[in-house]
């Protein structure tokens, strides 16, 4: 990438040198590549970026990036947001935001997606994947196929080509959204609406399984003048509609496209909804129904169209004025109130609906963040979907009650939370700590961490002291409440994009700051500050060094003396000082099993300016002669970094192997430890696993056990056959690895025991081909694969058998012989039959012996007594064919001891080896004739 800076070192009293200037600022200290920022004089343009940088931030000719929309601010910055395709599909969650003063870019941020693969070509056919969707709705009515609903819906949205109508859309998606292309499969996104309560849902059926990969309910919970008597807001002004003499309704065409209230009369219809009326549009309306509770919903949709209108110069949700529909006395006794993305609706619940100000806010604010970033309502997305309409909630609710106002969230009948303290409702005030939600539940949290954004608004409005879960004292100066909340409007609708997270807010807040009063800004610095105290970031806007990554040493079968020691940081402006100027030092170090410290000072040759990313190599190189692991601490310190938490990379783990060589065996008897000097077992993905356990030993009392955890139909791209194992799935592989050295072997041959089991829960979905697909086991060289994949051939009562590898071509030389994985359930996970998919591996064993192949005798060819043995050993053979053998007694190092040649005839005849006078303990029968092998333990007493 053209960001690269290679540095060139010397030691701590060296001139180590920057060689060249980056052409952009990656400007990340938590996210490399989200977020962007331009030098002055550069003088790129919108148009031409993606094509200027697209190949060197990663992405091929495969991917594309199509304009979503372009805003211009109240400031004059123009925000253009572009969505990412791959093949011509929608990556969803995936945007990228371009941040220009006239038409040159000045910052650009998002999340965009890389290593995506697959075909774009559904083979579910998109009839069928919506029946499916429509099936697991469970309703009997679907919006657009009533023609009532689809008038509703033309004269809401004030456009005669609206419809409920679910279109043919095809996406990539991965349902926690990340920034691993690997994860995400090809589906169909349809949009239903139906009638029910929740009547808005979003499914995502896999395009090539027909199965549900993921849905999210899109029900975000939680021209007359007139006066109102309303049940928590007291006697206000309201504007109403005279539609004939002495008959006044709920409808407010003075506000962009309308306000308008409607009665649903305990029901879910729409259709069946009424008007409220009065007589002489003063409406005291308090009776048995709770209908004063209207015109809380009117008035409080009329202050919250005000206040985005007034505050933010938004017109309407959307900002293209569209009318704001809410429906009271909704269902039976409902205590909830939602919005479906069209309208909003509020339950009667016991008699305390929640319609508070603030609550109908929060509702409609939710439209808001609908329209502008569009966070994916699930997790850290969710949660901050969450909190921003809280946020604007309560600052709506201090727009129109002022010193009435409050920083609770509903009212005393129904409070739901405070972002003032959080904790009272068993929210997080600071970022991952007491309270946080780590479970899937409630879309992965969404109602309890956003008590971390709430507060941290809370602190910027009203300013505060504390000590967070952290252990950190902060102070925080008010900034007042109507300043935070521009803040936050600006970093919702140009910064943020669906698959924004906490460290994307903090950014987004920051950027926001500014905007609007400067980089190097009291108000920047305050924003900050606020940040620190909820557990983000630190509490200045200094200069920050991240280590990133190391890139040298990596564990492989090559690794010795005088390795290279090499990582990569990179330099983030967030305060006054733009650049780190030539002259300046940073010091870097490592340290290897906590001594022999090494510290190095790269001086700065040239000027490092924000977003550079350097390399740097350490010139003392390190000695990894000892086989064992090796414990390895690299940091960077550099004196303007006050933002340390990101500087160092601990626990960076390197294994030397002892190498195998001929006759080494392995066979899983000693500790773990022990094992790890032959053999490295724990190169496992974020689904594999592999583990000693009785249950893999085919001698002895321990076995290597290749298996998978955590499956489920939802994150499994199921194959179409055995070619695509390794290639699909790859978060499910488990690996096994050996350094073997053959430069002393005329013959390189590779011996082990296996079993293999397969989940019967796999045959009904994976068809008759199961076997093949859930549990399977290959053999690679230096990442290459060799022979063909090894299955199990029933479900779970295969037995060991020995199989043999001819690996001769590898002789005289030295290489990575490695078993790989592909396995799903585990054992405990199996609701089968509990035996799951696994691969049982034991008694490695590398031989420096001619390849005999691996067709063994049917073991009713052959029996052996007695066994165990002083020293005499009868044979008796059924030889399925006349002709030459040779039968041996090999050691547990694949060293023979005793060989003889036998003139079998076909049928059955007997011989006897005498191993008296060797070493007592575990042996190995071998019997060979042609292509048939044969193979016994033997123990010798």
């Amino acid at each position: 990438m053209h960001n690269i800076i290679k540095a060139v070192l010397f030691l701590t009293i060296g001139t180590s040198a920057v060689a060249q200037q980056s052409i952009m600022e990656i400007a990340s200290s938590d996210q490399q590549e989200n977020w962007w920022s331009f030098h002055n004089g550069q003088n790129i343009t919108p148009d031409t970026f993606f094509q200027t940088y697209q190949e060197s931030m990663g992405f091929d000719a495969n991917y594309s990036f199509i304009e979503l929309k372009r805003e211009e601010d109240d400031l004059g910055i123009n925000h253009i947001r572009y969505e990412q395709f791959y093949k011509g599909v929608k990556v969803e969650g995936a945007q990228f935001i371009l941040h220009s003063r006239g038409n040159t870019l000045y910052k650009a941020n998002g999340r965009l997606v890389k290593s995506l693969q697959g075909s774009p070509v559904a083979t579910v056919s998109f009839k069928d994947a919506l029946n499916t969707a429509k099936q697991l709705t469970e309703a009997n009515s679907f919006y657009w196929e009533d023609p009532y609903m689809e008038a509703w819906l033309k004269d809401v949205k004030g456009n005669p080509n609206a419809s409920f109508a679910p279109k043919e859309e095809l996406v990539w998606l991965d349902p926690q959204f990340s920034q691993n292309g690997e994860n995400y499969k090809l589906a169909y996104k349809l949009d239903l609406f139906f009638e029910a309560t929740d009547d808005h849902r979003l499914f995502y059926i896999d395009a090539n399984t027909g199965n549900l990969l993921w849905e999210q309910n899109r029900c975000h919970s939680a021209t007359a003048h007139g006066q109102a008597e309303t049940k928590y807001h007291g006697t206000q002004n309201i504007i109403t509609d005279s539609v004939s003499t002495n008959k006044y309704v709920l409808n407010d065409v003075t506000r962009g496209g309308g306000v308008q209230t409607l009665n649903a009369q305990t029901g879910t219809s729409f259709q069946n909804s009424v008007d409220f009326e009065d007589d002489d549009n003063y409406w005291d309306n308090v009776n048995a129904q709770i209908d004063e509770a209207a015109t809380d919903a009117h008035w409080s949709a009329g202050m919250t169209y005000d206040y985005f209108l007034s505050e933010h110069n938004r017109d309407s949700y959307d900002g293209l004025g569209s009318k704001i529909v809410s429906y009271v006395h909704w269902d039976q006794a409902w205590r909830n109130a939602s919005w479906n993305g069209v309208a909003m609706r509020y339950g009667d619940g016991s008699g305390d609906p929640l319609i508070s100000i603030d609550v109908v806010g929060h509702e409609l604010a939710h439209g808001v963040t609908e329209y502008s970033a569009n966070l994916v309502y699930a997790y850290e997305p969710g949660a901050l979907n969450e909190s921003f309409s809280d946020i604007f909630g309560t600052a709506i609710e201090f727009h129109a009650l002022d010193s009435a106002a409050d920083w609770d969230i509903g009212k005393a009948s129904f409070l739901l939370r405070s972002m003032s303290n959080p904790k009272a409702y068993s929210q997080p005030d600071t970022y991952l700590g007491q309270a946080w939600y780590t479970g899937s539940g409630d879309n992965g949290g969404v109602h309890y961490n956003s008590g971390v954004q709430n507060f941290w608004f809370y602190l910027l409005s009203e300013g505060g002291s504390g000590t967070n879960d952290n252990g950190t004292a902060y102070q925080v100066d008010s900034f007042g409440i109507d300043n935070a909340a521009e803040i936050a409007y600006r970093n919702l609708a140009y910064y943020l994009t669906p698959s924004s997270e906490y460290y994307d807010s903090r950014r987004g807040s920051i950027s926001a700051a500014e905007d609007i009063y400067g980089s190097c800004s009291y108000e920047a610095n305050l924003i900050a500050k606020a940040w620190h105290a909820v557990g983000i970031g630190s509490d200045t806007l200094s200069n920050d060094i991240e280590l990133l990554e190391v890139l040298s040493p990596k564990n492989s079968c090559s690794i010795g003396t005088q390795e290279t020691m090499e990582v990569k940081f990179i330099y983030y402006r967030s305060g006054c000082d733009s650049t780190i100027e030539a002259g300046d030092s940073i010091q870097l170090g490592y340290s290897v099993n906590g001594s022999n410290a090494v510290s190095e000072t790269l001086i700065a040759g040239s000027t490092i300016n924000s977003g550079d990313t350097i390399t740097y190599t350490f010139n003392t190189k390190q000695d990894f002669i000892n086989v064992g692991a090796y414990n390895i601490k690299f940091w960077t310190n550099y004196s303007s970094d006050y933002m340390t938490e990101n500087d160092t990379i601990s626990d960076y783990i390197i294994k030397v192997l002892d190498p195998m060589v001929d006759g080494d065996s392995i066979s899983f008897e000693a500790s773990l430890a022990a094992t790890e000097e032959k053999i490295y077992h724990t190169a496992t993905e974020s689904n594999g696993d592999t583990y000693l356990h009785f249950n893999g030993r085919s001698t002895g009392f321990r076995g290597l056990v290749l298996s998978g955890i955590d499956a489920d139909l939802f994150n499994l791209d199921i194959p179409n056959d055995e070619t695509e194992n390794f290639d699909k799935n790859k978060e499910f592989l488990s690996k096994v690895y050996m350094c073997v050295d053959a430069s002393a072997m005329s013959h390189v041959t590779l011996k082990f025991d296996l079993k293999q089991t397969y989940s019967t829960v796999y045959r009904f979905f994976l068809g008759t081909n199961a076997n093949t697909l859930a549990s399977s086991l290959r053999l690679t060289i230096d990442g290459v694969q060799v022979g063909t994949q090894m299955h199990p051939t029933s479900n779970f009562s295969d037995t060991f058998a020995t199989h043999y590898f001819n690996l001769d071509q590898y002789a005289g030389t030295q290489f990575e012989l490695a078993l790989e994985g592909k396995h799903f359930l585990s054992r405990a996970e199996d609701p089968g039959n509990s035996v799951g998919d696994n691969s049982y591996i034991d008694d490695i064993i590398i031989m420096d012996s001619e390849f005999i192949g691996e067709e063994e005798f049917e073991l009713k060819d052959v029996s052996l007594f007695p066994n165990p043995t002083t020293g005499l050993l009868n044979i008796n053979v059924n030889a399925p064919k006349s002709g030459m053998a040779t039968a041996k007694i090999v050691d547990t190092k694949g060293a023979v001891i005793l060989q003889k040649s036998l003139d079998l005839e076909s049928g059955f005849q007997s011989f006897s080896l005498d191993i008296s006078g060797k070493p007592k303990g575990m042996y190995l029968l071998q019997i060979q004739q042609g292509n048939a092998l044969y193979t016994q333990k033997v123990m010798l007493d």
